[in-house]
């Protein structure tokens, strides 16, 4: 009965955490930062990625369009204290925005969640439009299928056609329209916080930020966490 007792004591003990001080799980996300970095190239973009553990090694985890920015080549990655490496483009998915890069091995790595549901407590960490890390706090919101306009990148694009003026005004001759199976999230997903990790209360990973709305305020899609694991197992790691 005692022993009973103490279980239950804790609990309760959990659920009062939970409401009476919930900037406790933000200041613990928070402070995950140092498993985040910056994915960039010089005056061609940033996003941001994180680092996860397959097999013997630590790797970036980001979006397909982020390491692609200097067209499949090696990218900078920066570390929470301003120290830049040189990281490698491992494997860019066909099928999803995600992409696996060489990672410095001394950074730690973010742990997965379990699931994640409607109306979970979303954070998403990560450097937007380049700046500093933040954290954005959210909800886990429906599960949709979204259609975005991409650049070409890769030989098996498929690539559609655009009417002239836009090579002339934006130097863009063809984009790649494709559907992604998202999750959507109130949390806003700011530019460069592409590949930002989705974390739950308790630090771990329910998914990758991949697209943000330019319709609507406070709108944000991740890929869903089935889908970063697929990738993840659909890889050979060492």
């Amino acid at each position: 009965m005692k022993r009973i007792l103490k279980v239950l004591s804790l609990l309760a003990l959990g659920v009062t955490t939970a409401i009476v001080a919930p900037t406790v799980h933000e200041n613990y996300v928070f402070n995950k930062y140092d498993s985040i970095v910056k994915v960039s190239f010089p005056k061609k973009g940033s996003g941001t990625g994180f680092i996860v553990k397959r097999g013997k090694y630590k790797y970036v985890l980001t979006n397909r369009h982020v390491c692609l920015i200097n067209g499949g080549k090696d990218m900078v990655v920066t570390d929470y204290k301003g120290n830049d490496y040189v990281s490698k483009v491992l494997v860019a998915s066909k099928h999803y925005d995600l992409c696996i890069m060489s990672a410095p091995q001394k950074l730690p790595a973010l742990g997965f969640a379990n699931n994640s549901s409607y109306g979970d407590t979303s954070y998403v960490l990560g450097h937007p439009l380049g700046l500093p890390i933040s954290l954005e706090k959210g909800k886990i919101q429906e599960r949709t299928v979204i259609e975005l306009a991409i650049s070409c990148k890769l030989k098996h694009d498929k690539k559609v056609s655009l009417p002239p003026i836009y090579k002339i005004i934006y130097g863009i001759g063809e984009l790649c329209i494709k559907n992604f199976d998202a999750i959507r999230t109130n949390a806003i997903i700011h530019p460069g916080n592409s590949g930002s990790p989705i974390l739950n209360i308790f630090g771990r990973i329910q998914g990758v930020a991949f697209a943000g709305s330019t319709r609507a305020e406070n709108v944000g899609y991740i890929i869903p966490l089935d889908i970063v694991k697929k990738f993840l197992n659909s890889i050979k790691f060492q």
